[in-house]
């Protein structure tokens, strides 16, 4: 792995080969990251004022350079930490400036129309230069819809909790001069289906070096009182969401949302009690996606029997198991890429579905 350093015209100017340690993490549905360490010499400053982006060969993404930290120590010696994140982070730089109703196709009438809206055509002053969005013709994704108003939020936290709760990535890439937003969906390669390749990680299989399952329910919820804004006598408007209408007793975990960005009045017409309601819910039902029970496979892998970027990709489904009995189709999730005195590493992070 040899990252390398670009400038702000997306020009060459300089490689890092000598370092003391380097992560660079690519994401399904939310921004990726890097991070690197080296002893601080005077060339390594040069680099890092004449640069603004990072790019590695192992990965389609750039990042930008964003935190530079040094550290003394008198005994172990001198350290530089340099760190930042994937293109997608851009999209925290703008928020839904007016209040976004968002409601038929979640392809056009949502992802597209925020971006619209916000990037590429909201004027001078907030346009991004060179965005385009790619249209997806994956069917999953032409066949989702979205009922939810978002106002004041930035683009980021929409899109990735919107994109997370409908299983969905987005990347954004720049593979000439235009830097290209794409949603996409991954393939099935578990034994749930059986239309492709299986694609299983299994200490049976010889191809699982060391793994990590971890589940746990401690930030479970799955009832919600949804509070939003005052109506007549002054009072609130509540309703509720559940993603499991059935759980009681100790079953039965609540929490209080209370959203405000849900807003009474669409852009022109006061919305009735019962369509604010309905948007409350839904809102209500998003929060709630972000508590469910983690379940989730960490493991490195042998890559001799099945190739990542060739047998299998980000957002994926695979089998995996580990010694004990816990299999599932898995999503990749995260793909981690290290190296340090111990040698290169490629760990992909695996999610339940």
């Amino acid at each position: 792995m040899i990252p390398l350093f670009l400038d702000s015209n997306f020009k060459e100017v300089d490689v890092l080969d000598v370092y003391n340690s380097f992560i660079w993490t690519d994401r399904y549905n939310f921004c990726g990251d890097f991070e690197f360490s080296v002893s601080p010499v005077e060339k390594i400053f040069s680099i890092l004022s004449a640069s603004k982006y990072l790019k590695l060969e192992e990965s389609e993404h750039l990042m930008f350079i964003e935190d530079v930290n040094i550290r003394t120590d008198s005994e172990k010696g001198n350290e530089l930490i340099v760190k930042g994140r994937s293109l997608e982070s851009m999209l925290d730089r703008r928020i839904a400036w007016d209040i976004s109703d968002l409601y038929g196709d979640f392809q056009t009438a949502g992802i597209f129309e925020l971006l619209y809206n916000n990037i590429t055509n909201s004027g001078f002053d907030r346009i991004i230069a060179n965005f385009i969005y790619s249209e997806s013709t994956d069917p999953d994704i032409m066949a989702a819809t979205i009922g939810d108003q978002f106002w004041g939020e930035d683009l980021y936290k929409i899109i990735s909790e919107l994109c997370f709760d409908k299983g969905f990535g987005f990347k954004i890439t720049r593979p000439g001069t235009q830097f290209i937003f794409e949603l996409y969906n991954g393939v099935d390669r578990s034994f749930n289906q059986t239309t492709n390749p299986y694609v299983v990680f299994s200490p049976n299989f010889d191809n699982l070096k060391s793994g990590e399952y971890i589940k746990t329910d401690r930030f479970l919820k799955n009832f919600a009182l949804v509070v939003g804004e005052k109506g007549v006598g002054n009072v609130e408007l509540t309703t509720t969401a559940t993603t499991n209408e059935d759980a009681t007793d100790l079953d039965r975990r609540e929490i209080c949302i209370k959203n405000n960005d849900v807003k009474r009045r669409d852009p022109g017409t006061p919305l009735s009690d019962a369509d604010y309601l309905l948007r409350l819910e839904r809102a209500g039902e998003i929060e709630l996606a972000k508590h469910k029970t983690i379940e989730a496979f960490e493991g490195e892998i042998d890559d001799s029997t099945f190739y990542y970027g060739v047998d299998f990709g980000m957002g994926d489904i695979l089998q995996v198991e580990d010694e004990y009995g816990n299999s599932a189709g898995s999503r990749v999730v995260e793909v981690i890429y290290s190296k340090d005195t111990s040698g290169s590493k490629m760990i992909p992070i695996f999610a339940a579905v």
